[in-house]
């Protein structure tokens, strides 16, 4: 019983590091967990994807015309005040997932419209959305194989 942690920094980290082998001489069934976490500017983060798991983020603005609303990548718009902005999630799970957290970390001046944390079900999964003062978090209890986007 009890935790094992081991905490690397700068030059001591390595491929190797990553290699881990978990075995018990107890013939009783064992749970444990493995996580790797890191922390970097948010300048040095670059996209990237595993073969079961990819996430993209897109932000955009809302522009609202006669018929319907359309949405424009922010890169091709001059940002004015009132500005409707939305986040775009992409999640591209390869394989069924238990457990999973999912944080989205925002700009100040980026604040949500529904900022109540609660359980929400949209894109044919369900989960809890907690909405912090600079970041919002999902929980995911499962999420299945498949591609979702959840929109902020």
């Amino acid at each position: 019983m009890g935790l094992t942690e081991y905490t690397l920094s700068g030059n001591e980290i390595s491929a190797a590091a990553a290699k881990a082998v978990i075995s018990t001489d107890h013939e009783q069934p064992s749970w444990g967990a493995m996580y790797w976490q890191y922390y970097d500017d948010v300048k040095n983060v670059t996209s990237a994807s595993v073969e079961d798991l990819a996430l993209s983020r897109q932000i955009v603005v809302r522009q609202q015309g006669a018929q319907s609303a359309t949405y424009v990548p922010i890169n091709r718009v001059t940002l004015k005040t009132g500005d409707r902005i939305a986040i775009r999630l992409t999640i591209s799970v390869g394989r069924d997932m238990q457990f999973v957290c999912l944080t989205d970390s925002r700009a100040a001046c980026f604040e949500p419209t529904e900022q109540l944390s609660g359980y929400k079900c949209r894109e044919r999964i369900c989960y809890y959305e907690e909405v912090k003062n600079t970041e919002t978090r999902f929980y995911f209890d499962f999420l299945p194989k498949g591609t979702y986007v959840i929109s902020l």
